[in-house]
Formats: structure tokens, sequence, C-alpha cells
């Protein structure tokens, strides 16, 4: 009797726990810096104001810990916090990234300037460390590696430690986690890239015969060959649909099913702009290619996969070409809709319990009601809609764009941005660029695009601690931005033209300005 009572009280913990981790939610407070989880009823569970939260992919928190790190970058540890608050382990010497599929990844610098990658388990202790060039988080306690200089990529089990070399002809892993059982690999041949499958034990199941493949969901994946897109099965067997079939009228492009549903795009709408996958609008068909939800020529623009029984699709408004996110149910009902984002449903988040709103910073249930928000003005802007509402002292992060610059009164509005801390910059247009030293706030400048020269109105910006350059048209970089006075750390990204001098690199050593480029691992953890 004792010992059931054991053992019942065993599983009534789990259960809690379980309970814990799929209704907590990391959300930012309107208090500068500061963040909190708050549970499903909204209510405050414990802040964090001294550290700097990871949950950029997972505020929901999925495995139960929170990431944290220190807001002085120069501080090498992480903490692992859980649901309650408590730190249950303190990481030495990394800055640790959120937990994906029950792992932490990091890397840290040697002296020599080699990288060392880890990874960490929900206990913190350390289950794989080491100089690789690629390391991918795949689900179900595997994790794929290369050590650097070898050519084969190995499958390892983070808990047994059984590991092994995969088959020489998968060349590459794609971004995945193992779905069914199954993972995407891609093999280039005669310049070029086809796709096939592998499962848990390196075998491959379906050799790399499709121009492009999808992940496999509810036993059928989407692959594209010789133009023609359709779903096979694990067989590899061709089960539904064909962009080239007589009367099909659906493109599959990047589909999958759940709930019995597909998104895929309708060809027999005609185009009216340029954000259409493949020409044409997204709507739903079930199994048998029948349409269940179809779309029209000013809705569903774009539309997900259905994910705990929502799907999130954009709308088309004629009138002020604008871009409306629409969360619908499996029958195409509205459970929430709002202006939050021009092209793209990047900027909601949602799960079983909850749906987020990153630019409002908002929570809701899946009835659509408010269970959170902090009542202000967002301090994130990336698109020009969520800049037109915003208040320009209330931002501190900003991306600017092109589509900002045929709006003069929103380039007066960019220069009201007094408390902007952070800014992208993704415009060619050299002259607002050059208005960037009204900022004396900002500590973060990242400049990405076909700019060929910094500014040197950059200089005068005393509080900048971080610059990212990504992607540009420069050729040289000056000693002259090493002498900003608070600058930490700065990133050169796929600048193919750029030529960093030994004397740069020896007085940014100096002053102990970190240097970090291009040539580093891919970490993926999908």
């Amino acid at each position: 009797m004792k010992k059931s009572i054991i053992v019942l009280n065993f599983i009534v913990f789990l259960v809690k726990i379980n309970i814990a981790k799929s209704q907590s939610f990391c959300v930012s407070l309107k208090e500068k810096g500061t963040m909190a989880v708050v549970d499903k009823l909204g209510k405050i569970v414990f802040k964090i104001d001294t550290l700097n939260c990871e949950v950029n992919n997972h505020p929901d928190l999925p495995d139960g810990i929170l990431v944290a790190n220190p807001k002085d970058w120069k501080q090498k540890r992480s903490y692992f916090i859980d649901l309650t608050g408590k730190i249950i382990k303190t990481i030495p010497n990394y800055r640790c990234s959120e937990f994906t599929h029950g792992y932490s990844t990091t890397s840290r610098k040697t002296p020599s300037d080699e990288i060392i990658f880890a990874v960490f388990n929900l206990k913190g202790e350390l289950v794989l460390e080491g100089n690789f060039d690629v390391i991918q988080l795949l689900g179900e306690d595997l994790i794929a590696y290369r050590i650097r200089h070898e050519k084969q990529t190995r499958l390892r089990n983070l808990v047994t430690g059984k590991e092994f070399f995969l088959n020489n002809t998968i060349q590459e892993i794609y971004y995945d986690t193992f779905s069914e059982g199954l993972i995407r690999f891609k093999v280039k041949k005669e310049g070029k890239q086809f796709f096939g499958y592998f499962n848990k034990f390196g075998k491959i199941v379906i050799p790399a015969i499709y121009d492009y493949a999808y992940p496999f969901s509810e036993g059928l994946a989407s692959v594209v060959k010789e133009e023609q897109s359709f779903f096979i099965d694990k067989s590899g067997v061709k089960k539904v649909g064909n962009s080239k079939m007589g009367g099909s009228g659906y493109h599959l492009w990047g589909p999958k099913f759940v709930n019995g549903l597909a998104n895929v795009s309708n060809l027999t709408v005609k185009k009216i702009g340029g954000i259409y996958p493949k020409g044409a609008p997204s709507g739903y068909i079930n199994k048998k290619g029948e349409w269940i939800i179809k779309a029209d020529k000013y809705n569903f623009c774009q539309a997900s996969h259905f994910n705990h029984g929502i799907a999130v699709a954009l709308d088309y408004n004629r009138v002020d070409d604008s871009y409306t996110t629409r969360f619908i149910n499996t029958k195409g009902e509205t459970i929430l809709s709002g202006i939050y984002g021009d092209y793209n449903a990047t900027s909601v988040f949602w799960n079983e319990q909850f749906i987020y709103i990153y630019p409002t910073n908002t929570l809701y249930n899946h009835q659509g009601k408010v269970i959170w928000e902090p009542n202000f003005a967002t301090m994130f802007v990336t698109k020009k809609v969520e800049f037109e509402k915003a208040d320009p002292t209330k931002i501190e992060y900003l991306m600017y764009d092109d589509e900002i610059d045929y709006y003069p009164e929103l380039q007066s509005k960019f220069q009201n941005c007094n408390n902007l801390e952070r800014l992208f910059f993704t415009s060619k247009n050299k002259a607002i660029l050059k208005k960037v030293n009204i900022f004396k706030n900002l500590k973060l400048f990242m400049l990405s695009g076909r700019i060929d020269e910094l500014p040197a109105e950059l200089m005068e910006l005393n509080n900048l601690e971080e610059i990212k350059l990504l992607n540009t048209g420069l050729s040289v970089v000056s000693t002259d931005l090493l002498k900003l006075p608070k600058l930490k750390s700065i990133t050169f990204e796929s600048n193919s033209k750029l030529k960093i001098s030994a004397e740069f690199r020896r007085i940014a050593k100096e002053k102990k300005i970190e240097i970090s480029e291009t040539e580093l691992p891919i970490i993926n953890s999908f």
C-alpha cells in the first residue's frame, strides 16, 4: 500500500511538472530590461531584471528550464532556472542558448582562438564538448556533429553515448529534427542538389532523388521532382497531388498534413503581388486532395500548417495596402486577427496553450482572450505597419528598411526615436544613415546591405557597445572605429569584399574588443 502511494505521488509530481511546462510563458515587462515568467492566467511567477533571458525560439519554455546570461557579455557564465525561479545550475565559462529538445548548445573561444562547442542537458551536465564545424540537435536525444577537419558526420545518442558515422552518401543533414523517425539529407550531383531521407540508425530509407523535400507529418511528406510537387509515403510512393495534373488546381510548396489538412497554394487564383508562394495564395486540402478551406484573391496570401488545431494566415487589404495576421481553426473560422506585420507571420507564436504576438508583447488563449499585456507601446519595431502605429519615444529596437524610405513622414518619425538603443539598418539610403548620430543612447548598431562605407557620424555614438556588419559592400573598415569608448564587440558576417587589417586586429585585441567572423560552425537546433 505504501509503495502504491509513493508511486501515485510520483506520477502526480510528473503531471504537475508537465502542466507547468506547457502553461508557463516568458514575457517582457514594462520595466526596462525586465522579463518575467507568467502562468496560464497571466500571473507573474517570478521576475528577472539582472540577466538576459534566452527565449528567442521557445518563449513557452517547453523543457521547463529558463536559460539566463549576464547582461555584461564579458561574463562567461549561464544560469539554468526552473519554473519557480530557483537557479538549479550555474554553468561557468559558457553563455548557453535556450533549450531545444532537452539540450542547450553553446561555444567558447580558447586562448588560441579555437572554437569549442558544448552541449548541456537539463540537469546542467556536460554531455558533449569538442572542436566541431557542424553541430545539430535532431531530437530524441540525438545529435549530428562533425569534428573539424573530418569529412564524415557522426550521429550520437547523448544519453547512452553510442555513436556511429553516417553513410558517406549523406553529404549534408538538412535543418530538421527527426519527424516520424525520418530526417532529410542533401547531396550534390553535377551542380544540382537532391534530397532524400534516413532513419535514426543512419540508414537511407528514401534515396536522394527529389529536387526538394519537406519533413514527414501524419505519414506523408511533400516533395518536388522535375517541377512536379506531390506527397509521398514513407516508402516513397506518390499519394496525393501533382501540380501538373490537369484540374488539380493547387501547388504544394512547403506544406504538411496536420489535423488531416495541408496548406497548399491555389493556382486557379490570379496573382496580385509578389508575396504568394509560386504565384498563388494558400488554402487547405485533405488527404484526398479535396479543398476544405479554399483561398481567394485577397485572403490567405500566406498560410501556415496547423499546430494544435490552429493555423495563421495573412489577408491582403487593398485599401491601405496592408496585411492582417489571422488565426483560424480547422473550420476556417477566425479566432484572432490584427495587423502584426507586413509580409509574413513570423511575428507570432503559438502552442497548445497560448497565442503570443511579439510586436505588442501580448499573450492570448486559444479563444482569443487576452491573458497578459504590458500596457505600453511596443519596444521592438521591425515592419512599416508597426512603425506607423508606435510611439517613437517608446521604441528601443527598430529595423529601418527600404520600405520606410518611400514615406517622408516615417523618415521624420525615425528621427524622433529618442530612446532607441538598437538599430538594424537594412536600407541603402546613405543620407538617412548619416543621421545615426542623433541616437545618443544607441548601444547596438547593425548594418546589412550594399552600403560601401560606414558613416563618420557613427563615431559620435559614445554609448555604442556592439556593431554587427552583415552582408555589406564594405571593402575596408577603419581603426577609428575602435576609438569608440564603450565598444565591446564587432561582428563581421558574409562581407565578401571586406579585408580586416592586421593593425585592426592588433588594436582590437589590445582594447579587448571581441571580433567575431563567419568562419564558424553551423549550429541548427530546429
